[in-house]
């Protein structure tokens, strides 16, 4: 799943696929929409994992903050575990790859970003 901005253009999304391909990793199997206001990422992240049940890991790798002031503290405790943070004057990291491998790898027992929000 993207979700960074690099969603947003088709060739954007394409030069991700590009090195994704490079690294020997499959490409981008879906993207994020957008919440109403377009601002807050984690609550992008939520909606479509809500779309992708069968999943049983993720990782979120982001150079940006995804939560934004007044983010559901439920939100931010079932997204901070799977958020590998990237310095974005650095970028991504052998230790942000390996950190992001450590959490692909733990296994998934619950996953409350199901029921967050739940109404039905």
């Amino acid at each position: 799943m993207l979700s960074s901005t690099w969603r947003l253009s088709p060739a954007d999304t394409a030069a991700v696929n590009g090195q994704l391909v490079a690294a020997g990793l499959p490409g981008v199997l879906s993207c994020t929409g957008r919440d109403e206001e377009g601002l807050n990422r984690a609550v992008e992240i939520h909606t479509h994992l809500q779309c992708l049940a069968a999943a049983t890991s993720f990782v979120i790798l982001d150079d940006q903050p995804i939560f934004k002031p007044g983010t559901d503290l439920a939100l931010k405790e079932a997204l901070a575990r799977h958020l590998v943070a990237v310095d974005p004057a650095k970028g991504l990291t052998m230790d942000d790859v390996a950190a992001a491998a450590k959490i692909l790898a733990l296994p998934v027992t619950e996953k409350p970003w199901l029921s967050l929000f739940n109404t039905g």
